[in-house]
C-alpha cells in the first residue's frame, strides 16, 4: 500500500506514510485517513470515503479519506509488474491501491479501459500499479 501511495504522491502531492498499527473497523470520519479491509457496498472491490471540514474562522478546510478493501473478494500481491496473471482469480493489492488513493488525491474516474482511474478492476490485474502520464499530471496540477 506505501508504493500506491508512493505511485500518486509524485509531482508535489503530499506523502502518506503507512502505519499497519491501527484497529479501524469501518470508514469513520476521525481525522485519519485509514485503509482496512470490511464490508463495501453491493459489488464494489473497494471505495475511498471522504470527508471535508471548514475551520470555524472559514481560513482553511481539512479533508480526510478512508479506503475499504472488500472483505469478501481473493487479494493476492505479485512482486512484478506484468500486465496480468492467469492465476489466482484474485485482485492485486497494489493494482486497486494506486486506483483507489488517486481518489484520495483528488482524482476521478477516467473512461479509458487501461488507465489508472478506470471504473472497474478486474482479477489478475497489475498494469495499474502506477498512473498513466495525464493521471500523475493532473495530481500535479491540483497540488502546485
Amino acid at each position: 500500500m506505501q508504493s500506491a501511495f508512493v505511485q500518486c504522491s509524485n509531482g508535489g502531492a503530499p506523502t502518506f506514510t503507512v502505519d499497519t498499527g491501527g484497529n479501524v473497523t469501518k470508514e469513520t470520519a476521525n481525522q485519519h485517513t485509514d485503509l482496512l479491509f470490511g464490508r463495501t457496498p453491493g459489488n464494489a472491490i473497494a471505495v475511498t470515503y471522504t470527508w471535508r471540514w471548514t475551520f470555524s474562522d472559514g481560513s482553511r478546510q481539512q479533508y480526510e479519506s478512508d479506503t475499504v478493501f472488500s472483505n469478501k473478494v481473493p487479494w493476492f500481491i505479485y512482486g512484478d509488474t506484468s500486465t496480468c496473471y492467469p492465476s489466482p482469480v484474485a485482485y492485486d493489492v497494489g493494482n486497486i491501491a494506486t486506483h483507489e488513493f488517486g481518489h484520495i488525491y483528488g482524482l476521478d474516474h477516467d473512461s479509458g479501459r487501461f488507465t489508472t482511474m478506470y471504473s472497474y478492476g478486474y482479477t489478475g490485474e497489475t498494469l495499474k500499479r502506477t498512473l498513466q502520464s495525464h493521471e500523475a499530471g493532473a495530481v500535479a496540477g491540483l497540488y502546485r
